[in-house]
C-alpha cells in the first residue's frame, strides 16, 4: 500500500466517524489545547491518554494536538510564556 493510499484511507476514516458532531467537535477542541500546551515532548502522550480516559475518537485529538508545527511554535510559546 502506499503513501497516498494510506492516506486516503485513513482520510476516509476521520470522514465516516459514526460518532456525533459535538464529540468530534470536543475532541478537535482539546487536541487544540493539547497543541497549544507548553509540553512539547508529550503531547502524543497526553492526546492518547485523555483519549482513552474521556472515550473521545483519537483521529480529531491527534491532528488537534499536532496543530503546532515549526511556524507557529515561537508564537504559541512565546504566548504561553507571556501568559503563565
Amino acid at each position: 500500500m502506499s503513501f497516498v493510499d494510506r492516506v486516503r484511507a485513513n482520510l476516509k476514516q476521520v470522514l465516516t466517524m459514526y460518532r456525533p458532531p459535538s464529540v468530534i467537535a470536543l475532541s478537535s477542541a482539546l487536541g487544540m489545547g493539547i497543541g497549544i500546551s507548553p509540553y512539547v515532548g508529550t503531547h502524543t502522550y497526553l492526546a492518547l491518554f485523555f483519549s482513552a480516559w474521556l472515550k473521545l475518537p483519537i483521529y480529531p485529538l491527534m491532528i488537534g494536538a499536532y496543530i503546532t508545527n515549526p511556524f507557529t511554535i515561537p508564537f504559541i510559546y512565546g504566548f504561553t510564556t507571556k501568559i503563565g
